[in-house]
C-alpha cells in the first residue's frame, strides 16, 4: 500500500511540474502571464487547504481538552488525525 502511494505521489509531482512548464510554454508564446485556475494549483488546491485548516483546528481542540477529558478514544483520534495530516502534506 506505501508503495502505491508513493508511485500515486511521484506521478501527480509529474503531472504538476508538466502543467506547469506548459503554462510557461503559453505564457512566452502569448507574451502574458498565464495565470493557473485556483483550483489547479500546482501542489495545492483550496480544498486541501481547507481540510488542512480543519483537521488542524480538530487536532488544537483535541490538545486543548485533553485534560480535561481523559479519553483513550479521544486521544487516539487525535493521533490519527495528525497522521492524516502528515500524509496531506
Amino acid at each position: 500500500m506505501d508503495e502505491e502511494k508513493e508511485l500515486i505521489k511521484r506521478s501527480t509531482r509529474k503531472l504538476e511540474q508538466s502543467v506547469a512548464e506548459h503554462l510557461r510554454t503559453i505564457s512566452s508564446v502569448l507574451g502574458e502571464q498565464i495565470e493557473a485556475h485556483p483550483d489547479l494549483e500546482v501542489g495545492d488546491c483550496r480544498y486541501k487547504r481547507k481540510l488542512r485548516e480543519v483537521i488542524s483546528e480538530v487536532i488544537f481542540v483535541l490538545e486543548e481538552t485533553r485534560k480535561s477529558f481523559k479519553s483513550k478514544r479521544l486521544a487516539q483520534l487525535r493521533r490519527k488525525l495528525i497522521s492524516i495530516l502528515g500524509e496531506i502534506d
